[in-house]
């Protein structure tokens, strides 16, 4: 079995980090573990759903895609020490699931810590341009376009998340 950990905010899981899981399946990986980073906040500018708001998302998007391999969550907090973070990681993702063979993410912070430790890290660039930071944004500015990027049946928790936690 081939296994990959995915490390993001997923804030919110959009159609990028959906692009992500399918490339990792034409990859060959039938197991991928997602990394919900920054599980303990919510309802912040940045951090705007919970981490169980963005666990039900992914399972509710993910269960729609037959070209994604099997997906295993767990919950990763922020610890705020560059040098303890991968440690951490690896200690809450062996203990929640086992072994993984190569580390997914966009974000270079990430990268970086991981390829520091010489992890076989795989830096993804989405095929979609879009980030979380810029669909927060535009529900902020009430710029519609970042519907076209997230499943429809999140929007309205999403854009509720989001205003809730601006005001």
């Amino acid at each position: 079995m081939k296994r990959g950990l995915f490390i993001g905010r997923f804030q919110p899981f959009h159609d990028g980090h959906l692009s992500v899981l399918k490339k990792m399946h034409t990859l060959g990986y039938n197991e991928v573990i997602v990394g919900i980073g920054s599980s303990q906040y919510s309802r912040t500018k940045k951090n705007p759903l919970s981490v169980n708001e963005r666990i039900e998302i992914i399972k509710l998007v993910t269960s729609k895609h037959d070209d994604i391999p099997v997906i295993k969550l767990v919950e990763i907090p922020d610890i705020h020490n560059d040098d303890e973070w991968v440690d951490h990681v690896n200690k809450i993702v062996h203990s929640a699931v086992g072994d993984y063979e190569s580390i997914f993410t966009g974000n270079n912070w990430t990268a970086r810590l991981f390829n520091d430790k010489n992890y076989n890290v795989n830096q993804v660039n989405q095929s979609i341009d879009i980030s979380g930071s810029k669909i927060r944004e535009q529900i902020i500015t009430n710029n519609d376009n970042w519907k076209k990027f997230v499943d429809p049946e999140i929007i309205d928790k999403l854009k509720n998340a989001v205003r809730e936690s601006t005001t």
